[in-house]
């Protein structure tokens, strides 16, 4: 069965949204399309499992809700009748897509003596019926300004890896509640608990933060909807060398912390840009020495990825959810990661959650592909890091003091688990 999206030909593909929820698994109906982009299967699921979920929400409902579904799921809010509206949004995460590349085509070239012709004239009879120069672009019938990432074509909205990693975003929502809850709930102790965490190691190492009070904490813990700030992603822009080093104990030195030392992280943080009072960054990360992929060029990223070679991270503000970041990890480790932030005085705080490769929470052991006792994960075992701006000695840095937390919900407790990790990225633009 052919499932190769990875050409420049036009392809026409079948393909069926599947619903895999135990006792209410259902096949919907296949469809066809014509891509034309060269993509790779995650990046053309994101795409219609995104298309099949705005889709259920246009009027007029159109798709029928399966027969063993019964009466009584979903509920009434996601029901019309005998048709289908929506999915709970923690359903959302059992959509799946089958497809199949059917046949072939070979594109037409683009006539573009021809365009540039038609363009040239359209500025031409502009010019002669304002008699104010070259038109702006989107105005008085002048061409369309640019969409950043592909505009509204669906296909290239697909290929753009962090479109996909939004809708991950969205899909998380339901836990990312869980845990602003519990940490509402118990905003004073959890404060106060990961505090003493944080302040308990900030002189390990290469880097050293100043101490943190758990009323700050409990503060911003107790408020989640909390106004957002931009300037809390903007002061993080630019390229930056990072030293990442891990601090843990092991068997062999089960009292005493020992430091291994990860290989250089090239990053670029990418410029925050706000729509429609959203904020979204976009941030690359390579060990490749002195390389840094611009987290807007498509192909050096999909280079990278399809070499191993290359991490991203995006940072969202959302009006629905709040400040929400999420890191696919390739290099070191095959792992995902989704966050929830807080903005605490000087620093951010970012609530991790490490995922496996299939976006389920992970759990037992962790390889990161350095020496030692493999990192075992615990469950409700989160990673807590605080990010920071400071000079060291007329530089500036990007700072990331973090570590793993062992919580519980339903007592507000929060106890050290380790390891430590602790970042310095220097800026060099």
């Amino acid at each position: 069965m052919d499932t190769d999206l990875r050409d420049d030909m036009l392809k026409l593909v079948r393909y069926k949204v599947l619903f895999v929820k135990r006792e209410y698994e259902h096949a919907f109906d296949e469809q066809e399309d014509l891509v034309s982009e060269n993509m790779d299967g995650s990046a053309f699921t994101a795409w219609k499992v995104a298309e099949f979920i705005q889709g259920l929400a246009r009027k007029p409902y159109e798709t029928r809700i399966p027969t063993r579904w019964g009466k009584n799921y979903p509920e009434a809010e996601h029901r019309a009748g005998d048709y289908l509206k929506g999915l709970p949004d923690d359903d959302k995460k059992y959509l799946r897509v089958f497809y199949q590349v059917l046949d072939r085509y070979p594109r037409e070239k683009f006539k573009y003596e021809e365009q540039q012709i038609r363009v040239l004239e359209q500025i031409r009879d502009e010019l002669d019926k304002s008699g104010k120069g070259k038109p702006e672009p989107g105005k008085n019938g002048g061409s369309p300004a640019p969409e950043p990432h592909g505009g509204t074509n669906p296909a290239e909205e697909a290929r753009d890896p962090f479109n996909e990693i939004e809708h991950r975003l969205y899909l998380s929502n339901d836990a990312f509640e869980r845990w602003r809850t519990g940490f509402e709930r118990y905003n004073m102790q959890m404060g106060a608990g990961i505090a003493k965490c944080f302040n308990d190691f900030r002189d390990v190492g290469h880097l050293t933060r100043p101490a943190i009070k758990g009323e700050d904490i409990a503060n911003v813990l107790s408020q989640p909807r909390k106004a957002f700030d931009r300037r809390s992603f903007d002061r993080f822009t630019g390229k930056a060398i990072g030293d990442l080093r891990i601090y843990r104990y092991t068997k062999d030195s089960p009292d005493k912390l020992i430091e291994l030392k990860a290989p250089p992280v090239y990053s670029l943080w990418g410029e925050t840009k706000e729509r429609d009072g959203e904020f979204r960054q976009r941030i690359t990360g390579t060990n490749v020495p002195n390389k840094f992929v611009d987290p807007d060029d498509l192909d050096a990223i999909w280079e990278g990825l399809r070499s191993v070679t290359l991490d991203l991270t995006y940072n969202a503000w959302l009006k629905e959810s709040g400040m929400l970041s999420w890191v696919s990890f390739y290099q070191n480790h095959s792992n995902q990661m989704r966050s929830v932030g807080y903005e605490v005085g000087d620093y951010l705080l970012w609530v991790n959650q490490l995922l496996d490769p299939d976006m389920t929470p992970t759990e037992g052991p962790l390889v990161v592909g350095l020496p030692g006792d493999p990192v075992e994960i615990r469950k409700d075992q989160l990673v807590l890091s605080l990010d920071w701006e400071e000079d060291f000695d007329g530089k500036r840095f990007f700072c990331v003091y973090a570590m793993h937390i062992d919580f519980d919900f339903e007592k507000g407790k929060a106890k050290f688990a380790g390891p430590i990790l602790k970042m310095k990225n220097e800026r060099v633009d």
